[in-house]
């Protein structure tokens, strides 16, 4: 009887063992998804994705598209806006959805390193066109992130003083963010940006975060308004007066205002 005791206790403690162990292995197994999931997954795409990006800049799949800008009262260019676009098996990507991507990759940062060393490349050839006015600027886009990043400050410095193109050629068109953590820091950077020879534009004024207070918070050549109010002039009489109101403030403050 004894024996029968130990024997069916002994198999009921075994089969007990074995739901624990199953149990433990089910929920190191849920961990494990839960550790990948959330925490290495994550990494090795970023990973790959910053590989594919830097593989696109490599192999000029990423491409710039230049947006003339045109002085009505003079009818001549006076710039261009170097714009990204992404070429992929003869389909062109927009940059909506190439920005996006830079951005969520921590990418930016490079890229707008690779679109300045593009710009430059590209200056002696667009210089040739036809119409543009000898003290013509090309511009491309840089958010306050960026700016603040005293890394990229630096190659942007060596990257222009290298570049043999004279002063005020190109022109930095800060998008407006708030991702920046430093106002003083970004203040004293757009200050550098100008000591080294670039231009400092306000890209898409009075969108999103954009209030009138950024404009005494940075100092700024030129101010770009958002195309909001252009595409909407015919339907209401606000797009037009906030342009005149702009227009006056801009001129009094001796700043170009690009429309």
């Amino acid at each position: 009887m004894i024996y029968k005791f130990c024997s069916k206790k002994l198999k009921k403690e075994s089969i007990n063992i074995k739901i624990i162990n199953v149990i433990f292995k089910i929920l190191i197994l849920i961990l494990f998804a839960f550790i990948f999931t959330f925490n290495i997954y994550p990494k090795i795409r970023k990973c790959t994705n910053k590989r594919k990006i830097r593989k696109y800049m490599k192999e000029n799949n990423y491409v710039i598209h230049y947006q003339p800008i045109v002085d009505p009262k003079e009818n001549e260019i006076v710039g261009f806006e170097a714009l990204i676009r992404c070429k992929l098996n003869n389909e062109l990507i927009m940059p909506n959805i190439i920005i996006d991507n830079i951005e969520r990759y921590d990418m930016m940062g490079e890229v707008s390193i690779w679109i300045l060393k593009k710009i430059i490349r590209d200056y002696k050839e667009i210089k040739k066109i036809d119409n543009l006015s000898e003290e013509f600027y090309i511009s491309m886009n840089m958010s306050l992130k960026e700016v603040e990043d005293d890394n990229i400050l630096a190659q942007f410095k060596e990257i222009i003083k290298n570049s043999n193109i004279k002063e005020k050629s190109i022109c930095i068109e800060i998008t407006e963010n708030n991702s920046y953590k430093n106002q003083k820091k970004v203040e004293e950077n757009i200050e550098k940006l100008r000591e080294y020879g670039f231009l400092v534009a306000l890209d898409d004024f009075w969108v999103e975060y954009s209030n009138i207070s950024i404009l005494g918070q940075f100092k700024f050549d030129t101010v770009k308004l958002d195309k909001y109010f252009i595409d909407n002039i015919h339907k209401t009489a606000i797009s037009k007066t906030v342009i005149e109101i702009f227009d006056y403030l801009f001129c009094m403050k001796e700043k170009n205002i690009i429309i």
